[in-house]
């Protein structure tokens, strides 16, 4: 791959130009940001309100809508058979994932995908594997095919009408803890590249068309990591894959997988976040996040000719321990797993609020889902306790909170932006939010 191509479509990437239904192909849309900026979903809605229309899934899932360029499909994934509410202790050699398109404009479903999981290989519905599933890899598409890393299931290419193109396995250990896999693929010109940390510790680089191994490169880190890679602007390095391990964030060249940089950090075994890129008077930087709640954040310079001491700006034990922080226009916003809300000035590392949510469903995972930002607002479901709604300043300020109130399921997934509406989606259904 030619350096002057992935600088090229790097900077596609991460314009500044406004995120549209083209953009959100990826988990959390442009390069994994949550922002886009000109869209104006609703700031409120509910079973009888603003709701375009409602899916009934299959099954379960943690994973995140995507959609196709043109704007016309959406996929997302789930599980049945095993670790369900019909059949939570059952035989594993029942579970099967599945990949499924949706027409947007109707909510139709198009097509499903089921793959049956090699049982003996899978990890037990126990611990916090309960918590998010056997299907929390969200998808990628480029318009013409879409992939799916379906853990030790491996990873699988479809055309967008359903047809299979191909598939590869990456590995089928687990970790200690055997929690599963959740990191999801990234597209970058004609690579696709797959974090199979439980399955290989491994990074691996796959040609999109074939499924060719390209490269792969070892990890070599215990404890677990959750968390999707993203592109940053390496300056003479060209772009560079940064990644958020047990005690350390790398940044890959993604042309061979050779480590550019490397930081040590406090996020110690479980790391669940994804960093986020963005810009700090006009610098590249990116934000990460996570460990064990409570265990640290940095926010780093990314050109590649900077030693250990200038590439930190500033570290904080304030941390978000499942959710991808929000990184938008100088501040930085999350919720963690405890149900507190935190407020940050991107620039100097000072919080701005700390704020108890009220009404969270605690005693676990109070929230999985990722903010993002649109029409002026940050969206952020939780599990249980509906999507709240909040303004983007320095102080805690919510403006609402939006519940389903006929469903009782998990809302895991970090929602997808299409126009001016939302798609959400819970262990039951997939929702349209928009309007009407």
């Amino acid at each position: 791959m030619s350096r002057l191509f992935c600088v090229s479509a790097l900077a596609v990437a991460m314009s500044a130009a406004p995120a549209s239904a083209s953009d959100w192909n990826r988990f959390r849309g442009p390069n994994g940001t949550g922002i886009a900026a000109e869209a104006d979903p609703p700031a409120t809605w509910g079973d009888d309100e603003n709701v375009l229309w409602k899916t009934p899934l299959p099954g379960p899932g943690s994973s995140s809508p995507v959609i196709t360029p043109d704007g016309s499909k959406a996929f997302l994934t789930c599980y049945t058979g095993y670790g369900v509410a019909d059949g939570a202790k059952s035989d594993l050699r029942s579970l099967v994932r599945h990949l499924l398109c949706f027409d947007t404009a109707t909510g139709e479903r198009l097509w499903i995908q089921s793959i049956k999981a090699d049982a003996p290989r899978e990890d037990a519905y126990r611990g916090f594997l309960t918590e998010h599933g056997y299907a929390s890899n969200t998808p990628t598409t480029d318009g013409e095919h879409v992939f799916v890393f379906f853990g030790k299931s491996g990873v699988f290419a479809y055309t967008v009408d359903g047809s299979p193109v191909w598939d590869r396995p990456v590995g089928s250990g687990s970790a200690t803890v055997e929690w599963g896999s959740a990191i999801s693929p990234l597209l970058l010109d004609d690579r696709l590249f797959v974090t199979a940390f439980d399955e290989s510790k491994s990074l691996v680089a796959l040609d999109k068309a074939t499924g060719e191994e390209l490269w792969k490169t070892s990890l070599g880190v215990e404890g677990t990591s959750y968390g999707t890679p993203v592109l940053v602007d390496g300056g003479d390095a060209g772009p560079l894959l940064v990644m958020m391990l047990p005690n350390v964030v790398n940044a890959y060249d993604p042309s061979d997988g050779n480590v550019v940089w490397s930081v040590p950090t406090g996020m110690n075994r479980n790391v669940s976040d994804s960093p986020v890129a963005g810009e700090l008077a006009g610098e590249p930087v990116v934000f990460v996040s996570g460990g064990f709640r409570g265990e640290e954040s940095l926010m780093l310079r990314t050109a590649a000719d900077l030693g250990d001491v200038d590439r930190v700006l500033w570290r904080s034990r304030d941390s978000a321990s499942v959710s991808t922080p929000l990184f938008h226009e100088g501040r930085l916003f999350w919720l963690d797993s405890g149900g507190l809300a935190y407020g940050f000035d991107a620039a100097s590392g000072e919080r701005l609020f700390r704020a108890r949510v009220a009404d969270l469903v605690l005693g676990r995972h109070a929230v999985y889902a990722s903010p993002v930002y649109a029409g002026g607002r940050v969206y952020l479901p939780t599990r249980q306790a509906g999507t709240i709604v909040l303004t983007p300043g320095d102080e805690y300020d919510e403006l609402g909170r939006n519940v389903f109130a006929a469903d009782d399921s998990d809302f895991n997934a970090t929602p997808a932006v299409l126009g001016d509406t939302l798609l959400i989606r819970s262990n039951e259904s997939l929702y349209r939010v928009g309007v009407n």
